[in-house]
């Protein structure tokens, strides 16, 4: 072994540079160079990939472009021709013939892709051949106009890096580049009215002096400047200005591409610049005119804001359509994301998402940008966590390995195949490999890679059971970590950590192996920050994988905080005993396995039939007793053309503007949403009207923001201050409004309007002021300074004082936000004092508050002193509702206002009307789902009821990580085999498992009590003990049931008649039929509070277990 470095403790005194850190490390234990590191990579990847699997692909898409071929010329089936038969991928092999001629064909069709293949294919064949010396004459006479073609009509980085490269290494190459330059010189001096030709030579004529320029300065500078600090010369944007002034979107998509040079956008904000906003417009022009790869170019520099369905669908629209003229990897791989990553489950489809990824593998990227191979990433993810399809970890890291052979990829996809190898699942390889892997990951400084494989190998190199293994480092464990967490300092991860980024930064702050306390990113508690990363629970699965494992260590620390942690933490381990026990599953295996066993009962048919029963109970409302949520939700189901409504941007906003006129918030944040601009690269189909700049959009969508906080939105707060904090132009906005309304409040307003007029309109001003304050001031969560807050308060009052509901209502919603001392009983009393002024917000907040009071029993007689009767509540609901509010629709729904037995179609009807928010992305707040299931469930009579029972909780689970009812109940349907299981009542047990996991109040006993149902009446397992876990289970749900009761007798109608099972069955213990009855008849009592149905189900099982005991 190499022993001229010293050993690992010579570098704990200073933490070298990671590139220095890796190589000494790769040197000193395996004696290799960077080089033979990454050979082992490769010969790693090479021993998982199953090769006949894709040669099987390769050979069906061989055979789909000859079908193709057959009915036309298709330059691009030519194109992949060429390509399978260059590089040998199918069953065929290498076909230089072959190759050579569909190579042609597509370059007779101009096909851009295709002018790079023949130049690589006889670039090849020189290497291959005896010849010492490649004939760079030749290949520059016969490929040099060829390769600027594809680097200036197709942006081809292949083709950009191989002209600098041999501009400046090969005489030969520079002299032909230099004639050409002259030839295009020519062509615009002798051509004036051939266009097409001469677009052409003014496109290739920009390239061409970007390229002579940055060589030439490279050469003068000896190689000491790096391309940020070289300028694109002016005369290159003049030549494409000048083409796309003759309408050339070629020159657009190189105008916007070379500006994107000329000034590096890439910063440590979220702020768009104003070149990148320029750069879209221009990228936006060329789309517009017909370009196609501009599309791709616009995507990736548009921003991407998953809260909105709107930016979603521009993105998906784009793609589509761009797939349909030019179907590259990284296009088909975004639209496979899209399908897979839904944020919103309405466009969820794994299987189109997986054969769009399958089909990315047998294509070729589009070489306008850097090349992402994510579909090997996403499949193997598919495989190892069984995300529609059998979980498979042979499969998994097959799928893993093939980005790295033979595309060299560095991604996670890297970090994946080297964790599985670390845990044992793939039983050829030893911890050796999976550390070589990590070293490669790790010298390879790509973001989120590297700093993952640092914090896996501060991980491993520190473990004493790997002591005789040649990386066993202990006293490195801190350079890894500090390495790490210096990672997430840096550029995107610092600005926008993903759910994998802030779950190890947690784990890095929590078992202080990181020794560097420095910072930019607010270190918050362990706990906390874990708490934070649930958030992103429903973005993508990778986000939801860290989401769960984030949560999960947030117990646990949770746990180990509590009063009685000991009990926790004994329920805790015995049910990770189970669960290893039964299925060898980690927690987060346990939690991804259930969560993909309720993703099965989603049907997408039921999606469909969801939006038609919305679409035609608002049409009935429209015609009886329409509300300003009857016209908003016919504008919301227009907009998307969804249940039969037909899609219209017109009538859509027609139905909105009434919707606003009777207040309802929700209708002023979506029709800001439907106007955009060319800078955001807004398309006309999705928009109602489609502004130059951002500025003039920020201006029309400022004030419907601002309406709809005015009544009472939280969310338009929140999008204004995105808004805010990511474009200048929205900064100047709300600076010169804040002028204007300074201006008008100092001159006490426009003397000459009658009084009421001028109180009313300047209590608005002073609300509106208070609220672009806010928006200014209350940025990236922090507080601002007392006398900000103090200035944004009192216009509050002083639109209070002028008999403004909406200063009321904001005035107290300050207080509460910056957590006051003030007496919530009075902040109450504000708002309803708002709610009697018909303020919208008020009544929605005053829902809230009583709903949270009748879930705490234990409130204090200070909180109670405004409480309110039912009837007043149920008014508040209503109120609330009838303005659009989808978390009011609902709660009014199962509230005691619709309690008779013929209200449960009008009950399906508003919990319906309540999802379509949730479902396109109109409202973040969680609904009560599951109570539609139950509904079904219980109340419905049809022939497919339970089916509708299971989808819906499906739907829950989709976005409510912490909410263990829907698990629960979706168990009981299979348990009762009222719908099919794939692997029957081991299905049940995984739900049970995961929701006590969750830790869901009653709901976790509830979880154990099935399980010691199932368990009890399950045959003899060999290696356990069905009637002692039963047992086990049935206690835990007996305490936890019992603690319920204790803590809330009378709201407790569930936990009471559970215990009277387990008394009245002897369920885990001995029979008592006397506590049976008592435990029923406490059932009895129980109060109806926010959840009328479920209570109602749980009264009348209590009563028939009672009649049943009559004579006992």
């Amino acid at each position: 072994m190499n022993n001229s470095f010293s050993s690992s403790s010579d570098d704990d005194e200073v933490a070298p540079d990671p590139t220095l850190l890796i190589q000494r490390q790769i040197s000193s234990q395996w004696n290799f160079t960077t080089q033979q590191l990454r050979d082992k990579v490769e010969s790693i990847a090479i021993k998982c990939i199953q090769k006949h699997r894709m040669t099987e692909l390769y050979d069906q898409a061989m055979n789909a472009c000859q079908v193709q071929l057959k009915r036309n010329s298709d330059p691009h089936c030519h194109y992949l021709l060429a390509y399978y038969y260059h590089h040998g991928y199918t069953s065929n092999g290498i076909d230089v013939e072959k190759s050579e001629y569909h190579y042609n064909q597509a370059i007779q069709h101009h096909y851009v892709l295709a002018y790079y293949g023949l130049f690589q294919l006889d670039r090849d064949k020189h290497k291959q051949s005896n010849q010492q010396h490649i004939d760079q004459q030749r290949l520059a006479r016969k490929h040099a106009a060829r390769l600027v073609k594809a680097a200036s009509f197709g942006l081809h980085s292949d083709a950009i890096q191989t002209l600098r490269s041999l501009y400046r290494t090969s005489q030969e190459w520079k002299q032909e580049i230099n004639q050409l330059k002259s030839y295009h010189d020519h062509i615009i001096k002798q051509l004036k009215h051939d266009t097409s030709t001469l677009t052409d030579s003014y496109v290739c004529l920009g390239f061409l002096e970007y390229l002579i320029h940055t060589c030439n300065t490279l050469d003068q500078l000896q190689d000491q400047a790096n391309d940020e600090d070289i300028r694109v010369p002016i005369k290159s944007f003049d030549y494409f200005k000048k083409a796309s002034q003759l309408g050339d979107p070629r020159a657009n998509m190189n105008y916007a591409f070379y500006t994107e040079l000329d000034t590096p956008l890439y910063h440590h904000s979220q702020e768009v610049s104003l070149q990148q906003l320029d750069q879209i417009k221009h990228y936006y022009r060329a789309v517009q005119l017909g370009n196609h790869l501009a599309t791709i170019k616009l995507k990736a520099s548009m921003r991407e804001n998953h809260l909105e369905m709107q930016t979603i669908l521009k993105h998906k629209l784009y793609l589509e359509q761009y797939c349909r003229e030019l179907p590259y990897s990284d296009v088909v791989n975004q639209l496979g994301s899209m399908y897979f990553n839904a944020s919103q489950l309405y466009y969820m489809d794994i299987n189109q998402g997986k054969d769009y990824f399958l089909q990315a593998i047998t294509s070729h990227p589009s070489m306008a940008g850097p090349i992402d191979r994510c579909e090997y990433f996403y499949l193997g993810m598919m495989y190892e966590l069984g995300i529609g399809v059998e979980s498979n970890i042979a499969t998994a890291a097959h799928f893993y390995a093939s980005s790295i052979h033979p595309h060299h990829e560095i991604s996670l996809a890297l970090c994946r195949l080297a964790k599985l190898i670390e845990k044992g699942k793939l039983s050829q390889f030893d911890i050796n490999d999976a550390v070589q892997l990590y070293q490669h990951g790790a010298y390879s400084r790509v973001i989120q890679v590297a700093p993952y494989c640092h914090y896996r190998l501060g991980r491993i190199v520190g473990q004493q059971q790997y002591q005789h293994y040649p990386f066993y480092q202990p006293l490195s464990v801190h350079l890894h970590m500090d390495i790490a967490f210096d990672c997430f300092n840096e550029g995107k991860l610092l600005t926008q950590p993903a759910a994998m980024d802030r779950y190890i930064m947690s784990k890095l702050m929590e078992n202080g192996s990181c020794t560097n306390t420095s910072s930019h990113i607010t270190v918050l508690a362990p706990q906390r920050n874990f708490h934070i990363t649930r958030a992103y629970f429903a973005d993508n699965y990778l986000n939801r994988f860290y989401s769960i494992k984030s949560w999960l260590r947030g117990k646990v620390l949770a746990m180990e905080a509590a009063d009685d942690s000991t009990k926790l933490h004994h329920t805790f381990n015995w049910l990770c005993k189970e669960v290893q026990l039964l299925w060898q599953y980690s927690p987060i295996q346990l939690m991804m396995a259930a969560y993909h066993i309720t993703q099965r009962y989603y049907n997408k048919q039921f999606i469909v039939q969801h939006f038609q029963l919305d679409y035609e109970s608002t049409r009935a409302q429209l015609q009886t007793m329409p509300t300003a949520a009857t016209y908003y939700k016919l504008g919301l189901l227009h907009q998307y053309g969804l249940g039969g409504a037909t899609k219209d941007l017109k009538v859509s906003v027609d139905y909105y503007q009434q919707a606003i006129e009777l207040s309802c918030p929700m209708a002023s944040i979506n029709l800001s949403l439907l106007h955009g601009c060319e800078e955001d690269g807004d398309c006309k189909q999705l928009y109602h009207q489609v502004y130059n700049n951002v500025k003039e959009l920020a201006l029309v969508q400022l004030q419907h923001l601002i309406t709809a906080t005015l009544n009472g939105s939280i969310r338009s707060i929140d999008i204004m201050q995105d808004r805010v904090k990511t474009y200048s132009s929205w900064r100047d906005i709300v600076d010169d409004r804040l002028k204007v309304l300074n201006k008008y409040l100092n001159k006490k307003i426009l003397g000459f309007i009658s009084k009421k007029l001028n109180n009313c309109t300047v209590g608005k001003y002073h609300a509106e002021m208070g609220i672009l304050l806010m928006v200014k001031n209350f940025q990236n969560n922090k507080r601002p300074d007392r006398s900000t807050i103090s200035e944004i308060l009192k216009h509050f009052q002083e639109s209070m004082k002028l008999g403004n509901p909406a200063g009321k209502f904001l005035f107290a919603f300050i207080k509460f936000k910056i957590k006051s001392t003030d007496s919530k009983t009075k902040l109450i009393d504000l708002y309803q004092k708002a709610a009697e002024l018909k303020h919208p917000g008020a009544n929605r907040m005053l829902f809230i508050y009583y709903s949270g009071q009748n879930s705490n029993s234990t409130s204090s007689a200070n909180d109670n002193e405004n409480d309110v009767d039912d009837d007043q509540k149920i008014s508040y609901l209503t109120s609330a509702a009838q303005y659009g509010f989808p978390d009011a629709m609902a709660n009014l729904a199962i509230s005691l206002k619709y309690q008779e037995s013929n209200s449960v179609d009008i009950v399906r009807q508003l919990l319906h009307q309540s999802l379509t928010d949730k479902l396109l992305g109109c409202y973040k707040v969680d609904l009560p789902i599951a109570e539609l299931g139950f509904l079904y469930q219980y109340y419905w009579s049809s022939s497919h009821h339970y089916q509708l029972a299971a989808h819906y909780y499906a739907v829950d689970a989709f976005y409510q990580m912490e909410n263990s009812k829907s698990r629960c109940f979706l168990a009981n349907l299979i348990i009762k085999g009222h719908v099919d299981s794939t692997n029957g009542l081991d299905d049940a047990i995984k739900l049970c498992q995961s929701a006590i996991y969750i830790q869901d109040n009653s709901y976790s006993a509830y979880a154990h009590y099935l399980l010691g149902k199932i368990y009890s009446q399950r045959q003899q397992s060999s290696h356990i003990n069905n009637q002692n876990i039963a047992n086990e289970h049935y206690s835990a749900a007996f305490q936890l049931f019992y603690r319920h009761h204790s803590r809330h007798s009378s709201f407790t109608a569930m936990a009471n008649y559970y215990l009277g099972v387990l008394c009245h069955f002897g369920c885990g213990r001995r029979k008592d039929l006397a506590k049976a009855k008592q435990f029923y008849s406490y059932g009895l009592r129980s109060k109806y509070n926010a959840n009328f149905y479920l209570i109602k189900y749980y009264l009348n099982k209590c009563q028939d277990k009672l009649d049943m005991l009559k004579d006992s």
